[in-house]
């Protein structure tokens, strides 16, 4: 819109202005106009272009500047008239200060278009790599199915292989305390029930080595689960003991596995009555809301725990009592981290000597937000 103003302003004069004045310092002081723009470019906006995109066009932009300065000033101070040596010599500079953005556009091309071929073969590579990824997963599955196969075969053959012999033992044990009691001293009498109470444990460890190879399979269909009627299914287990399970607090609802659920609940509430030797026993079940999971908590007034032996316990066959003086095998802790550990949560223990114990674990809100 200027251009065609200042075109028609001059065409309807009857003389053009006087843009050339041989005798003054700045024989053309027009053309210090573009020079005034091209220095405020060099100076304020390319150079802050470049720093927001850095590339070899940004930069030649802005080293065009210098060229056409230098034009400008040959044509402002030194040209005289058309095609004198200023004049071919701005004229120069010009095509200079046009060709350096030029090659920089180019070099930019070429840039981007390698880079865009690295990337291309980066991607093609990380693809690669995925795939090789996920075969390898893959296979890691199989392998895995096909070896928790093998020890639930395993653990099956050896249960059974090893209750028939414990079964007749524990029978001719019987058959010799009915034939022969009367006849056995005292101390005889005493070495056939530790024999017998010898064949139990070890029925009750086949059995746990069994469980503890199935913990942590999920093979059940989720199904919506009241974990306060669950646990007072489970309480009314051990009402013939005399211990006094109590429900502090809500209780979640939840769309979750049972079973699992079910024995971790109960093996925690079963040995805290077993290992409590009080005529007062007393379990108290809570439920913390977390963001992504429940802190199911179970605590005792029982004898409590030591510290140190706080990574004892989770350990397998690990008992802080005497075999012959507490039922168990010492699986039981062990299973129920086995369990928490397939759908990645933990459990800890809080207890010293004398005061009870607490033990804490986390449960998912949603198999969807777990996996």
């Amino acid at each position: 819109a200027g251009a065609v103003v200042l075109i028609v302003v001059t065409t309807s004069l009857e003389t053009l202005p006087r843009m050339h004045y041989p005798e003054a310092l700045v024989a053309r002081p027009f053309d210090l106009a573009p020079a005034l723009l091209f220095l405020a470019a060099g100076i304020g906006v390319f150079p802050i272009l470049h720093a927001r995109q850095r590339e070899a066009f940004s930069f030649a932009l802005w080293l065009s500047m210098l060229p056409h300065l230098a034009a400008q000033a040959h044509i402002a101070f030194g040209s005289e008239h058309l095609f004198d040596h200023d004049f071919i010599a701005a004229h120069g500079l010009k095509v200079l200060a046009y060709l350096v953005p030029f090659a920089g556009a180019v070099a930019s091309y070429l840039n981007i278009h390698a880079e865009q071929r690295a990337g291309r073969h980066r991607l093609q590579h990380e693809v690669e790599e995925r795939r090789q990824a996920e075969r390898r997963l893959a296979d890691y599955a199989r392998e895995l199915e096909s070896r928790n196969r093998d020890l639930d075969e395993f653990a099956y053959v050896a249960s059974h292989d090893l209750r028939t012999p414990l079964q007749g033992v524990r029978t001719l044990a019987e058959w010799i305390e009915e034939d022969a009691a009367e006849l056995l001293p005292e101390k005889s009498r005493t070495h056939l029930g530790q024999l017998q109470g010898r064949v139990q444990r070890l029925e009750r460890l086949l059995d746990d080595v069994l469980a503890y190879s199935r913990a942590g399979r999920r093979n059940e269909t989720p199904t919506p689960v009241d974990v306060r009627e669950l646990v007072q299914d489970i309480a009314r287990l051990y009402e013939a003991t005399g211990a006094r399970i109590e429900i502090t607090g809500a209780m979640p609802q939840l769309h979750t596995h049972r079973a699992p659920l079910e024995q971790v609940l109960r093996n925690l509430i079963g040995n805290a009555i077993k290992h409590n030797p009080g005529e007062d026993v007393r379990v108290w079940v809570t439920c913390r809301d977390g963001q992504h999971s429940y802190e199911f908590a179970v605590r005792d007034n029982g004898p409590g725990i030591h510290p140190r032996f706080h990574d004892k316990i989770f350990k397998l066959f690990e008992t802080l009592q005497p075999r012959d003086s507490v039922e168990g095998s010492g699986m039981g802790l062990a299973i129920i981290r086995r369990i928490l550990g397939a759908y990645g949560q933990s459990i800890s223990v809080e207890s010293v000597e004398g005061e009870g114990a607490v033990f804490r674990f986390d449960w998912p809100k949603s198999l969807e937000a777990e996996s």
